[in-house]
Formats: C-alpha cells, structure tokens, sequence
C-alpha cells in the first residue's frame, strides 16, 4: 500500500477566517495520524511469510501431531477394518465404521494431558455375526464413565440404560452372544471423549436383540 501525505491548508477555504487559522500547527493531531499509518504501512508491507499458504479448504494437523484434519468441512471416515485396530491421536474426530461381520477389536490412544478432548465417534453399518466389537481404553488405568441407551429391535422394543462404572469398565464390548444382547446391530452410535488421563466419557444409542445387557467390561 502506498503512504498518505501530509494534510496542508490550501487557499481559498472557506472554512479558514483568519490569518492563524493557516497554521500548520492546525493539522498536528491528523498528520501525526498519517505518520503512525505511514510507519505501519511500511511494516505490513514489509512483511513475507515464511511457508507457504494452506490448500484451499483444508486444516493441517498441528506440529505437535496431535491436531485434527478438516477437508471441506467433511468428517474423516475410517472403514474396512481388519480384526484388530489401534486408533491414533490424528484420527480424533472421525467417524470409525465398524463394518466387519466377524468383529474388530478398537484399541484407543493413551491418553495423555496434551490429548484431554480427543474423540471418536463409532457407527455399526454391518451388524456383527462372530466375536463382536469391542473399544478398549489403552492402559487399564483409564476407566469409562457416561452410558448409553440399548434397544431391542427383534420383539418388545424395550429400552434399557447401561453405565460405566469409572473404576473397572475400560471397554465396552458388543458381542454376537445371545443373539446380540449387548448390542452390536446395524444402526448403533457410540461417542468416546478423553475427559482426562483416567476418565473417557461414553454416550450414544446401542442397538441389540433378545434381553439387552451391558456391554461395559473390565477386560
């Protein structure tokens, strides 16, 4: 940007009545303005970024690697698991499918102070049919809280209310058993959030059959 001048009376001004009025003392307090502009005009122009500017419509994960990754303001989508998964910290805020019918095994992060908030969100698009889904905590001093609600979906619909205990629960597993009682049925939602390094919260809706049970375990 190019610098503004100075503000100096030019005649004739009607606004000027008198012989002092033409002093350049009037215009100190503006042209004080202008020098504060010129000065912080030369700076910004000054100024060159060191990298490069980010990709359109994309957030890089922090330096630290514990950040998260927006493209288009579209959810990160994790699918086609194998048997047995150990979630990252760059995954924090995706959408994880379990859509294997012989079952996965989720193993979340440690947790640790600089990673308080991340989360995961599970979705059953393939009911399971042998073993089962399981999210586990990474170290067994890391317990779950909340809870979720369970439905029946085969027969009386009834709907029960499962918590964890925050001092022996560290998984919650939703096993093919008894005909899916602790859930793992298509349609089931399950949010885990790191509220510190001991407590994960747990919140959603589980879809079972038969008499539904909790699928809160200690192992």
């Amino acid at each position: 940007m190019a610098n503004i001048n100075k503000f100096s009376p030019v005649s004739p001004d009607t606004f000027l009545k008198a012989g002092s009025d033409m002093a350049l003392a009037k215009f100190g307090h503006l042209n004080t303005i202008v020098d504060a502009y010129n000065t912080l005009d030369t700076a910004v122009t000054a100024f060159s970024p060191s990298v490069g500017a980010l990709k359109a419509n994309t957030i890089t994960e922090s330096t630290t690697g514990n950040g998260v990754k927006i493209i288009g303001q579209e959810l990160n989508i994790v699918s086609g698991s194998i048997s047995s998964v150990t979630l990252t910290t760059q995954q924090s805020g995706s959408v994880i499918l379990m859509d294997r019918a012989a079952g996965i095994t989720f193993t979340l992060p440690i947790a640790t102070s600089s990673t308080v908030g991340m989360y995961y969100d599970f979705v059953v698009t393939t009911t399971v049919t042998s073993n089962g889904y399981k999210v586990i905590t990474g170290a067994a001093t890391e317990f779950l809280i909340g809870g979720y609600t369970s439905v029946d979906t085969d027969s009386s619909n009834a709907v029960a209310v499962f918590i964890g205990n925050g001092s022996s629960h560290i998984s919650v597993n939703m096993t093919s058993a008894s005909t899916n009682a602790t859930g793992g049925i298509l349609g089931t939602k399950l949010r885990f959030t790191c509220l510190s390094t001991t407590r994960w919260m747990v919140e959603g809706i589980v879809q079972g059959a038969g008499t539904v049970a909790t699928a809160f375990a200690t192992t």
